[in-house]
């Protein structure tokens, strides 16, 4: 059985801000996870940008608190396995 996943397919500010605050504010104090995103998500990460920049160091922080894994997920993928994926 797998851990639980945080999946974010495309990318917005408020999304982000939602995941942090949900894996910060609970899933990571009682749970290890995986982080799950979108093409989309990581084309901006790969991008240079400021914010860019800003996410990938905020991805190494979460790190210390419980995140486990990056996966990239392509559309047409399924997620069995995970206990449980919380979608933002």
């Amino acid at each position: 059985m797998k851990r639980f996943a945080v999946y974010l397919p495309e990318w917005t500010h408020e999304r982000w801000v939602w995941l942090l605050d949900f894996t910060l504010a609970g899933l990571s104090f009682e749970h290890s996870f995986d982080l799950i995103i979108g093409e989309a998500v990581q084309a901006m990460l790969d991008c240079g940008s400021p914010d860019a920049t800003r996410v990938q160091k905020q991805i190494a922080a979460l790190q210390h608190h419980g995140l486990n894994a990056i996966h990239v997920q392509a559309h047409d993928q399924t997620m069995d396995g995970y206990t449980h994926v919380f979608r933002f």
